[in-house]
């Protein structure tokens, strides 16, 4: 098994944010987090009033019908609206996408999924952060903080996320902000360059040459591949060329 540090970032400003450490293996790096986050949020919808319950039941209900679905709100019960709100998701916001020029290296900020229908307070310092980051979104509720590695195809790796990174102006916010500067075109190589190579690759050939004339050894090695001097000279000249080539373009 190995660890990873995360960050929990609790609603109330009264409540320090905290750097804590999840065990995971090859079985449950990609699950580990959400199953946890989960069961976190779940205990804190265990402990909702009947107020709350009404008023998330009331927002799965008006999410249902503007998807399409029927739903016959006379049917609802006391144990079905208790079903309902104890079903539980994690909603994953990503601060940092995952791309080739950051090593698909992203940071996801977990959030209650239902946490807008609970009517949780809102969660001023995860605010900050996610703007900071250039996302506007209105968080409530306790939130999450991790890193991971993952290239969208055979890599994917947990990385620490500490509670010193848990700043709005932390290296990795400013790095994200900045724009690569334009690629750049060059100059073609001047005439007097392609000569300077050309009889750089020319004396490169004419080496190897020398060295098949009067190395016995080193000829013997590359017979099997060249019989003769002549074969071996079209394959060093084909090399030159393709050199020249790369260095053209």
């Amino acid at each position: 098994s190995k660890t990873f540090k995360y960050v929990f970032v609790p609603t109330s400003t009264d409540e320090p944010a905290e750097e804590r450490e999840m065990t995971y293996t090859e079985d449950t790096i990609v699950q580990c987090c959400t199953e946890a986050f989960q069961e976190h949020y779940r205990g804190k919808s265990s402990k909702m009033s009947s107020e709350q319950q009404q008023q998330m039941l009331k927002g799965i209900i008006e999410q249902a019908k503007a998807s399409g679905k029927e739903v016959d709100e006379s049917k609802i019960d006391a144990s079905m609206i208790k079903q309902l709100t104890s079903i539980q998701m994690c909603e994953m916001v990503p601060l940092i996408n995952p791309k080739a020029v950051n090593g698909f290296t992203a940071v996801y900020m977990y959030c209650d999924d239902s946490g807008v229908y609970k009517g949780l307070p809102v969660n001023s310092r995860a605010c900050m952060l996610s703007q900071a980051c250039g996302k506007p979104t209105q968080v409530v509720g306790d939130v999450f903080l991790t890193r991971t590695c993952d290239d969208g195809r055979d890599k994917f790796e947990r990385y620490d996320f500490t509670l010193s990174e848990f700043n709005p102006q932390a290296k990795w916010i400013l790095d994200a902000g900045k724009v690569p500067p334009p690629p750049t075109t060059k100059p073609p190589p001047s005439e007097a360059t392609i000569i300077a190579w050309q009889k750089q690759l020319g004396d490169w050939v004419a080496s190897k040459l020398t060295q098949w004339d009067d190395d016995e050894q080193f000829r013997t090695s590359r017979q099997d591949k060249y019989p003769d001097r002549a074969s071996y000279e079209i394959f060093l000249q084909e090399k030159a060329d393709a050199k020249l080539k790369v260095k053209l373009a």
